[in-house]
């Protein structure tokens, strides 16, 4: 989740999700979506925190396509995702295993340090 107080000085916003990695050939990689991000909306709404947006992604069908609104170098940067499957059998985007199923969206997000 976004710090706030960091956000509103940097950016002069008080909404988002910080992009801290996004996992390649994933949704959000093939959408053009990079670390240091900052999603702003998903498909219309503005986001606050990672619960809302896994909320908002779990309950849509996989293939779906949303636009997604990113801050990245201090402008606003439209993208549209295609939502993957919300679990892949065995294997995650770079065919290693894994022990449970990859998040729909693959991002992973966090406050910046």
């Amino acid at each position: 989740n976004l710090d706030r107080n960091w956000a509103r000085r940097m950016f002069n916003i008080d909404h988002g999700v910080f992009i801290s990695e996004v996992l390649s050939g994933s949704p959000a990689w093939r959408a053009g979506i990079r670390e240091g991000d900052i999603l702003l909306k998903f498909e219309g709404f503005r986001i606050m925190n990672t619960t809302q947006l896994k909320n908002l992604i779990n309950g849509m069908s996989p293939e779906s396509e949303v636009e997604a609104s990113l801050l990245r170098a201090g402008k606003i940067v439209k993208v549209e995702i295609v939502l993957g499957a919300s679990t892949v059998t065995g294997q995650n985007y770079n065919n290693q295993s894994y022990s449970s199923p990859p998040a729909r969206d693959s991002l992973r997000s966090n406050r910046p340090r």
